[in-house]
């Protein structure tokens, strides 16, 4: 269960993929990017391949992933590899 001060704690910042603002929490700890369905409609649905990635919630429940980004651009620079995921 989510403590209420762990917004606090929690740090966003919103980039754009392909032109469109997306709002993401920003993990450092993380290897992958995962957006919510929701966040991929409002970025009009872009192109998507099958994944080869897994990734597990904070219980070690897997996450189930429907594909990789296709061909997307941000303006958010990082020395990190993005590797943008959609779950439903």
């Amino acid at each position: 269960m989510a403590h209420p001060n762990d917004n606090l704690k929690r740090k966003f910042l919103t980039i754009k993929i392909n032109k469109e603002p997306a709002k993401l929490q920003l993990d450092t700890a993380s290897h992958i990017t995962i957006l919510s369905h929701k966040t991929w409609k409002n970025i009009n649905c872009p192109q998507l391949k099958p994944t080869e990635h897994a990734a597990c919630d904070v219980s070690g429940r897997m996450l189930k992933l429907i594909g990789d980004l296709c061909g997307y651009s941000t303006n958010h620079k990082t020395n990190m590899n993005v590797w943008p995921n959609v779950m439903p």
